[in-house]
């Protein structure tokens, strides 16, 4: 037994009470990805490369899809919302953070979409019509052309996973997922941003949570290090000096368009309408008790009154003393996920 392994399993289980099984996966795919380095560990999973995709018009998204190397059912899907300027071109973080939650549960094909990162990166664009109807408060634009992408490679089943502004991502795409000739079965959405009452200013709320952004990204290098694999490092490539990259691109108007929509506490009304147009889906909420974004007190009472007006299709798990890039610890990230989604 590696040292990886056993100080990972070590470390998921003083998180939280996660079932042996799910601790024993998690350290069983660190170990391994101990002893390769990025391209090994992606190529033996048989990770493509993304491809920027623009479908009936749209602005170009990427896309990255991996598939299952038994059999599996074409019309199944799970689909990563990702946090908000994260991007899959040209660096490699955000596709190995993929492939890891992918190498934990590879039995269902796994879909991607980056959104517009650095000041340089051009994915999951939306124009700027489509931005100001956005910040408006229509965030259909925000997952319209990967929902047009998911009908066409014949998805009709979907579990959803969102992490942050990825949850808002997730929870849009579950309201209109009808539209798009598909089910949600589930979403699990983690430490979600669109909590916090930011006050009427639209401005000043968006700098309270551009604040709060800034402020998470102090714990970013502690959760890198924490997982010991030099390859996730090296996947992290120019992204380890992105944070200054990364506050840039939150300044695009495409990125304050999702800034924008994120900027207020309608979290729970989302979940409301997302549960009620799919009314057979299920919902597990994960947050981080020291969250900066996800406040600790506003999580327990929203997710305490979707307990109760969803009874049995809604679940939630508190994560003590973590923050916001708590996902970061790609073990956890992966423990997380198994711990809320069910086998699809």
């Amino acid at each position: 037994m590696s040292n990886v392994h056993e100080s990972t399993a070590e470390r998921i289980r003083s998180y939280y009470p996660f079932e042996e099984g799910i601790v024993e996966t998690v350290a069983n795919v660190a170990a391994d990805q101990a002893t390769m380095d990025c391209d090994t560990f992606l190529n033996k999973l048989e990770v493509p490369e993304p491809q920027l995709v623009a479908i009936n018009g749209s602005l170009p998204v990427s896309v990255l899809r991996i598939l299952p190397q038994g059999d599996f059912d074409p019309a199944r899907a799970r689909v990563m919302d990702l946090g908000i300027g994260n991007g899959l071109m040209p660096n490699k973080n955000q596709i190995y953070q993929v492939a890891t939650v992918f190498a934990a549960e590879p039995t269902v094909q796994t879909y991607a979409f980056g959104n517009p990162g650095g000041i340089k990166n051009r994915e999951g664009l939306v124009t700027a019509r489509q931005a100001i109807d956005v910040i408006r408060g229509d965030s259909r634009w925000l997952i319209d052309a990967s929902s047009r992408i998911l009908e066409r490679d014949g998805i009709t089943e979907v579990e959803r996973r969102g992490y942050s502004y990825g949850v808002l991502a997730s929870l849009t795409a579950t309201e209109h997922a009808d539209k798009y000739g598909m089910e949600v079965t589930h979403v699990t959405g983690i430490d979600p941003a669109d909590v916090v009452d930011r006050g009427p200013n639209k401005l000043m709320a968006m700098k309270s949570l551009g604040d709060d952004f800034k402020s998470a990204g102090k714990q970013l290098q502690g959760y890198v290090d924490v997982n010991q694999i030099e390859a996730f490092v090296e996947a992290r490539g120019d992204s380890a000096i992105g944070m200054a990259n990364y506050m840039l691109g939150l300044l695009r108007l495409n990125n304050l368009a999702r800034t924008s929509i994120l900027a207020n506490k309608l979290h729970e009304s989302r979940v409301v309408s997302a549960l009620e147009a799919q009314p057979d889906a299920t919902m597990h909420t994960i947050w981080a008790a020291e969250s900066e974004l996800a406040k600790d007190a506003v999580m327990w009472a929203l997710t305490t009154r979707l307990e109760r007006r969803f009874r049995g299709r809604f679940d939630k798990t508190r994560i003590k003393y973590q923050t916001h890039l708590m996902v970061n610890d790609l073990a956890l990230q992966s423990a997380l996920y198994l711990h809320a989604s069910p086998i699809i």
